[in-house]
């Protein structure tokens, strides 16, 4: 997201050099090999929620203000937030508090500042304006000494079917010998850079062991995404022959 993709998609734009589809290799198979190609993905939003307190002993409370309590009822507050809105296509959008941190070692001083981390996936029913314009309006209910820092975000996209994508469905029937289901459902990958540039989509491996220890792939499971990626740019050469 820094010095990967987005650097390799500057230094195309600026050789001018142009890409008519791309196709990553993402695990988007739950189960098995086939069963799934993404052709979409919900936005995602990372903040950061900083709520500024009075640094102070233990003993002596009311010389102080912990901004813990607070910045937990923010937290409690955001959690409830609706995100009902559908778009079709794609899963409802979702929020989730990942981390509350207050980088305080001592037991007996209580924090200047505290701070909350949050992720939110979003459909494209919601711009990421409006999201953040509803955590705003939490913690203003709560306190006025905050701060909402942006970390990084990335569009909800959609790729509307078409050959690139029935040259991919086809190679995994000969070689998986399954229908693939078109989803939008899951994380985000590389593939919300690319889409700024060319219709993209992604088939990859098994996605059970995505960023645990011991992330593997079985040999089958490989040799079938190796004949099968194979089989999808013959057809895709024979198709775009012409253009």
């Amino acid at each position: 997201a820094t010095n990967g993709t987005i650097k390799i998609i500057e230094w195309l734009k600026k050789k001018d050099i142009k890409i008519s589809h791309c196709l990553v290799g993402e695990p988007t198979n739950p189960n098995y090999i086939g069963e799934m190609i993404k052709i979409g993905r919900r936005g995602s939003l990372n903040l950061k929620i900083k709520i500024k307190g009075k640094l102070g002993h233990v003993a002596y409370p009311h010389l102080a203000k912990n901004p813990l309590p607070i910045i937990s009822l923010v937290c409690s507050k955001i959690s409830k937030i609706s995100f009902s809105k559908k778009s079709k296509a794609f899963p409802l959008s979702n929020l989730e508090i990942t981390s509350i941190n207050s980088n305080n070692t001592a037991t007996n001083v209580i924090p200047e500042t505290a701070e909350a981390n949050l992720n939110i996936r979003y459909n494209p029913a919601y711009k990421y304006s409006d999201i953040i314009d509803k955590i705003d309006k939490v913690c203003k209910q709560v306190t006025k000494n905050y701060k909402i820092e942006i970390i990084s975000s990335s569009e909800p996209f959609y790729t509307k079917p078409e050959k690139f994508i029935d040259a991919l469905i086809e190679a995994i029937k000969v070689t998986c010998k399954k229908e693939p289901v078109l989803s939008t459902t899951g994380g985000t990958s590389d593939a919300r850079f690319i889409k700024n540039i060319c219709p993209v989509i992604e088939f990859g491996a098994l996605g059970k062991t995505m960023h645990q220890i011991n992330e593997n792939i079985s040999i089958s499971d490989f040799n079938k995404l190796c004949k099968t990626y194979e089989l999808f740019i013959k057809k895709y050469a024979n198709l775009f022959r012409c253009q």
